[in-house]
């Protein structure tokens, strides 16, 4: 089957085969790309402004618009960058507790961690949405930028981790469900991996090519 894109689940030979899965997968690792592409514009526009910024006072001359430009590069650069972080599973984890209870119960604990993230970005994404009329009301003091598009940011990320979170939830459940040999949750993680280059479910480091 050819690929869609660099990294294709089915050709890269991961055993979920589940239509609904496969498809989930491959929008959240298109949505990845994205939000990694955009954060890391942000995260360079930062760098030059602030350099800018830096050289230009050694000449006695100031950007009066840069400092919130850089603010609001900074918004987008972070919470976009902290969901695709979140979708790669480059995060520390503490499982020493967790392991010690049958598979099961891991899967129950799992989805129940999965639950609370999706619970928590859900509220914020609510709460910020319900708030952004008024923010669209009121431009921010220098570049008159209204101040929803620093809150917009924080919206995507939350919704891109509890539509990541879900998918974790269902996909290792099911995973848990069709495999007969023993596993572990870092295992059936690994297998559902969203974004290539995911950490070895053994050792937690990231694999290297």
């Amino acid at each position: 089957m050819p690929s869609a894109s660099p990294f294709d689940p089915i050709v890269e030979g991961r055993p979920t085969q589940h239509v609904a899965l496969v498809a989930a997968r491959r929008l959240l690792h298109a949505l990845d790309r994205v939000e990694l592409a955009v954060a890391l514009s942000a995260l360079v526009g930062v760098l030059l402004l602030v350099a800018t910024q830096v050289i230009a006072r050694q000449f006695d001359h100031s950007f009066w618009w840069a400092q919130e430009w850089t603010e609001l590069a900074i918004m987008y650069a972070y919470f976009l960058g902290i969901s695709h972080i979140y979708r790669s599973r480059h995060m520390i984890t503490v499982g020493f507790l967790v392991d010690r209870f049958d598979r099961r119960a891991q899967v129950r604990l799992y989805a129940f961690a999965q639950l609370l993230v999706i619970g928590f970005c859900s509220l914020i994404a609510f709460e910020s949405i319900r708030i952004a009329p008024r923010e669209l009301a009121f431009p921010s003091f220098v570049i008159g930028v209204p101040r929803f598009y620093w809150t917009l940011p924080l919206i995507i990320g939350s919704i891109s981790m509890a539509l990541t979170s879900l998918y974790f939830l269902v996909a290792v459940a099911w995973e848990a469900s069709v495999r007969t040999e023993a596993w572990t949750i870092e295992e059936l993680e690994a297998e559902s991996a969203v974004v290539p280059g995911s950490r070895d479910p053994h050792t937690g480091l990231e694999l290297l090519d």
